[in-house]
């Protein structure tokens, strides 16, 4: 079950773990560099698959929740990392 209003039908071993490891092979972004934010990160939750795919999860409770989290996200990244680009590491 998708949720309330939804179903989610795919093949078996298609879920939101085969599609972040498939983000990490197109753009070779590793999968400690992800941040996921889901709704259903609890065991039998279409999101936790990809907790246990070891991509740090952040739990909210829906998409009102969900847009500060990512501005907060976005706000604490470099000038250049918002761009695409990563920044150089400093010592």
């Amino acid at each position: 079950m998708g949720g309330t209003t939804s179903i989610d039908i795919t093949k078996a071993g298609i879920d939101k773990a085969y599609g972040i490891r498939k983000l990490r092979d197109v753009l070779g972004i590793s999968l400690e560099e992800m941040i996921f934010v889901g709704d259903a990160l609890f065991a039998g939750g279409n999101d936790y698959p990809v907790a246990e795919a070891g991509v740090d999860s952040i739990p909210v409770r829906g998409p009102a929740e969900t847009k500060p989290v990512i501005e907060a996200i976005v706000a604490c990244l470099s000038p250049a990392s918002r761009n695409g680009i990563k920044a150089a590491p400093t010592a």
